[in-house]
């Protein structure tokens, strides 16, 4: 059996900007994944709010990319898609809350 978090089948990337509080809830949601063959990158566009000093990283799946300035959204992602593990690139708002079988429904629709 595959350990999914050692290798991701899907990155997660997240690209904040001054997300304040929707940030933690955002993150703490996709931690609540059934699927968990994920990494999840959260792309700092330089906040200034201190939501990603504050962010509490559930599991080694998370992890932060500051991008040192604020790239914009499609750059961002970009960066994910070039650093990300997974053979599939998600994108996630920071104000979203995704359903606990978010990813899990995504994978269906992939292998169908």
């Amino acid at each position: 059996m595959v350990d999914e978090a050692a290798t991701p089948i899907v990155t997660v990337a997240i690209v904040a900007y001054q997300a304040g509080a929707f940030l933690q809830r955002c993150v703490d949601s996709l931690a609540a994944q059934t699927f968990t063959g994920f990494e999840a990158i959260i792309l700092d566009n330089a906040s200034t709010d201190g939501s990603i000093n504050q962010l509490d990283l559930p599991d080694e799946r998370f992890r932060i990319e500051r991008l040192g300035k604020n790239l914009g959204f499609a750059a961002a992602n970009n960066v994910a898609a070039k650093i990300g593990r997974g053979a599939w690139l998600a994108t996630l708002n920071p104000d979203a809350i995704p359903n606990p079988d978010w990813l899990a429904c995504l994978m269906q629709g992939i292998t169908r």
